[in-house]
């Protein structure tokens, strides 16, 4: 790992060039549930000229394995429109090989989400920009890359937008394998609810988180910390 800060500028960024000259590229991430840790996670981004595919796929590790057979796999697309970036599907399944549990194509022309989640087909309207778990890191890059401090949104969750906040929190510094990065961090809020998120970026590369952290009432907060990055697979 002591390569770790020439890997990470491997992934060119979008204040340099705009998103269609950034890499593609492969994070690998530890989970931890409080201290413990609890599995394995890649993240993976994949672009084309009009096309951004996020990928998180997660496994367990140690005696959560012995407890689930899941292994959650998530994809959200989003497609070029003018100069921004819109999601047009997101999949969600308990493991890569089966079949998605839930299902969400959005069709921006006639402002519609549809929906297929447990067998129910349904729809809901587009009245703003939404995005969700995976998409939501393309929004902290536009507003790192336009300074922007705070920004409200609907943010798709289980077949429901809800509304949502992300706000900037400020510079900060993770210490990963023995070595301080400096970090750009946005903390996400949701209305009507306690959940939070907290996403820190490396400043030379703002579509990569290093750290995303999920705290909710007195619950042990569920962290996902970058242990190393592939690029140009």
């Amino acid at each position: 790992m002591s390569d770790l800060r020439p890997l990470l500028l491997l992934l060119l960024t979008c204040l340099s060039g705009g998103i269609q000259s950034a890499e593609p590229f492969q994070a690998e991430y530890t989970v931890y549930k409080g201290e413990t840790k609890v599995g394995e996670a890649v993240l993976s981004l994949t672009l084309s000229e009009n096309v951004l595919r996020w990928r998180l796929e997660t496994e367990p590790s140690g005696i959560y394995a012995l407890l689930t057979s899941k292994r959650p796999f998530s994809e959200s697309v989003m497609h070029k429109y003018g100069n921004d970036f819109r999601p047009i599907s997101i999949l969600v399944s308990i493991s890569r090989e089966d079949e998605p549990q839930e299902t969400a194509h959005f069709n921006w022309a006639q402002h519609q989400i549809e929906i297929l989640a447990e067998g129910k087909r349904t729809q809901r309207f587009l009245q703003n920009a939404v995005y969700d778990y995976l998409s939501i890191h393309w929004l902290a890059a536009e507003m790192t890359r336009s300074t922007g401090s705070k920004l409200e949104f609907d943010f798709y969750r289980r077949g429901e937008l809800i509304r949502s906040t992300l706000r900037l929190a400020g510079q900060s510094e993770l210490t990963i394998d023995k070595k301080k990065i400096p970090v750009n961090c946005y903390d996400q809020t949701f209305q009507s609810s306690r959940r939070k998120y907290r996403y820190c970026y490396d400043l030379n590369n703002p579509l990569l988180p290093l750290k995303i952290k999920k705290t909710k009432s007195d619950k042990k907060p569920t962290i996902m910390l970058f242990k190393k990055l592939k690029a140009g697979h």
